[in-house]
């Protein structure tokens, strides 16, 4: 995703958010990666990643949590596995 998208989408794999991207709303997929800001609840049945450029304010469900160097999360992690 390169611009704003508002509400819920789901995917069966991967979902990247991309440098320029925007999201507010809820994520439902197997990978999350974002690169740009997202707001509201993920829920990743594998694996979510923030990079150094991303920023995600809410609340992550997941098997599997990584935060790079640089990268802003507020809120709350339940990781399962």
């Amino acid at each position: 995703i390169e611009g704003k998208v508002k509400g819920k989408i789901k995917i069966a794999k991967t979902l990247t958010i991309g440098k320029e991207g925007d999201v507010d709303g809820e994520i439902r997929a197997e990978n999350v990666k974002i690169d740009g800001k997202a707001k509201g609840k993920i829920v990743a049945s594998n694996k979510l990643e923030i990079s150094a450029n991303g920023n995600f304010e809410g609340n992550i469900k997941s098997d599997k949590l990584v935060i790079n160097d640089g990268a802003i999360f507020q809120g709350d992690a339940n990781l399962e596995d």
